[in-house]
């Protein structure tokens, strides 16, 4: 286990003071993989997990575009298939939700890109911090077999745009739920990138159909989040109704 192997090396170079060290880790990919959930349940069962959401439609073209990219400037043979490829699942499994892993393989060349992983609840759902007991909770969820690994810490959930306006709250409730005596200003970071040609423009009309299946998610997803979710005590937001209102944008084609 990476996470395991690098705070074992943390502790060794730093002894005593490691004790009071916090260790951060940002994994897009440790909801939705079948075993990550299940390893911090194991190995690290008091982490405090905050999980940044985003509109499905700006998530897909935005995570798209950062893999053709990154194709390019590696200069592989491999190039993404086109968008509208990647419609369905990312694994060889179904109509599943799950990303890739070492226990699910990626479907050829798709490099964890797909429009089932924007259904975002059905990752989420996977923490236990709802009933998971009504079939209307589960007709949201469509039923999925993934496996569920009950928290046992309150989750932070942030909408990305949050950080698109000013944050003391957000900043106070962050520090707040870390533990943390200071937590500096977190400034908007645009890092400069050339564009290439493979990026696509999510709003063409050649697009539609992928849209509209990403909306279809973001519409479930965004009413589980509201009527089951931020039920929950164990489901921390900040500024509720802005969070509200900016997940009930998911519904509406940003186009």
């Amino acid at each position: 286990v990476g996470l395991v192997k690098h705070w074992n090396k943390v502790m060794d170079d730093n002894g005593a003071a490691a004790a009071k060290m916090k260790l951060g880790l940002k994994n897009p990919g440790d909801v939705d993989s079948v075993p990550s959930l299940g390893l911090y349940a194991q190995y690290f069962p008091s982490t405090r997990l905050i999980v940044q959401l985003r509109h499905p439609v700006q998530w897909f073209e935005s995570f798209y575009n950062f893999r053709v990219r990154n194709q390019v400037h590696r200069k592989g043979k491999n190039r993404m298939p086109p968008p509208m490829d990647l419609i369905g699942s990312c694994v060889s499994i179904r109509n599943s939700s799950y990303g890739c892993s070492k226990v699910v393989r990626c479907r050829p060349r798709a490099d964890n890109v797909c429009t089932n992983r924007a259904q975002f609840h059905h990752g989420i759902s996977r923490m236990g911090l709802t009933p998971l007991s009504t079939p209307e909770e589960w007709d949201l969820l469509d039923h999925h077999d993934m496996t569920i690994h009950p928290v046992r810490r309150p989750v932070f959930f942030l909408e990305v745009n949050q950080l698109a306006v000013p944050q003391e709250t957000l900043q106070r409730d962050l520090q707040s739920f870390l533990s943390l005596e200071d937590l500096p200003p977190m400034p908007p970071h645009h890092r400069p990138y050339t564009r290439v040609e493979e990026e696509m423009d999510i709003c063409e009309e050649q697009y539609r159909r992928l849209r509209e299946t990403l909306i279809r998610h973001g519409t479930r997803a965004s009413t589980w989040i509201q009527e089951y979710l931020l039920q929950s005590p164990m489901a921390i937001v900040s500024s509720r109704e802005s969070f509200i209102a900016l997940v009930e944008k998911w519904k509406q084609d940003p186009c």
